[in-house]
């Protein structure tokens, strides 16, 4: 978090009617990343599916035009190291350049982390090279773990 600037930013909660714009932002995730595997039809029907599922979870960060500026979600499922806990686990964070750092695209990753509480933990995955050293510090001071690529909260 750097003090961006948050005038007119605000987290609302997951919204199936905000699916087109947050196809656009993840048609400018995939212009930022290096995954080679990316694809924007998938990722978007992940997204579409975390929105409309009732184990997804997602918060939304809007500007004052209530225009989609940053997007986190994920569903529950089970802990793949241990199918006993139940865990929530991130799928899709982005947020646009712009807004990156902000304190409200702080608080829409603190929202996450809130509903992870009520599970066993929460799982994040670094899959792309969109400043992972950023991506590393807010992880771990919020007391995650890194285990090569995935990092893990437990509860």
């Amino acid at each position: 978090m750097d003090g961006k600037s948050t005038q007119g930013l605000k987290v609302v909660p997951k919204d199936i009617k905000y699916l087109s714009e947050i196809i656009t932002l993840v048609e400018e995730f995939a212009q930022e990343t290096s995954m080679p595997f990316f694809n924007v039809a998938d990722v978007t029907d992940v997204g579409a599916k975390i929105l409309s599922s009732e184990d997804g979870v997602s918060f939304i960060l809007v500007d004052s035009a209530v225009k989609v500026v940053g997007f986190i979600g994920g569903y529950v499922g089970w802990y793949p190291y241990d199918t006993s806990k139940a865990v929530l686990n991130e799928v899709l964070w982005f947020v646009t350049k712009e807004h990156r750092g902000s304190r409200e695209a702080y608080k829409m990753f603190k929202k996450f982390l809130e509903v992870g509480e009520d599970f066993d933990g929460v799982t994040f995955t670094n899959q792309v090279n969109l400043n992972s050293s950023a991506l590393d510090k807010v992880l771990t001071k919020n007391g995650f773990n890194n285990i090569e690529r995935n990092y893990v909260k437990v509860n």
